[in-house]
């Protein structure tokens, strides 16, 4: 069985010819890849993440912290109607898709990390194609 560290490598290459595919030539969104590359373990991965994506988009991301070195202990990214949400315990990682109505969680969907990354990538793209504001907040915090 492969461990965390090579299916997060695996992940990694998908990651960044999902960004080269989509928004070929965004220098965001390479930035953004390369971040997700540049992790070793999981927990710094999402601590890295969060970091920039609260820099990014401080009222979209909630980020829980816990411990002397303030580790995160979750991340939540807001896109309506979809929340992003994951939780860390120790190096293990569970990962959700929240369905929000009317701001009620209507549904909760666990989901396999990877799939998480992936379709929190295609959000942010999404978003950034649609607000220029977006797009330069995430330049400025993922380049």
């Amino acid at each position: 069985m492969r461990g965390v560290t090579s299916r997060y490598k695996d992940r990694s290459a998908r990651a960044g010819r999902l960004y080269d595919s989509n928004v070929a030539g965004d220098a965001e969104f390479d930035a953004f890849a390369a971040l997700l590359r540049r992790g070793r373990d999981v927990p710094d991965m999402v601590g890295h993440l969060a970091e920039r994506l609260e820099r990014a988009l401080p009222d979209q991301v909630e980020v829980e912290r816990a411990g002397l070195r303030r580790h995160v202990r979750s991340l939540a990214v807001r896109f309506n109607p979809m929340q992003f949400r994951v939780e860390l315990h120790g190096h293990r990682v569970t990962a959700w898709l929240d369905h929000i109505v009317r701001g009620v969680c209507v549904r909760s969907d666990e989901v396999p990390f990877d799939d998480w990354l992936d379709r929190l990538a295609e959000a942010l793209a999404k978003e950034a194609r649609q607000s220029t504001e977006v797009r330069l907040a995430l330049e400025d915090a993922l380049g």
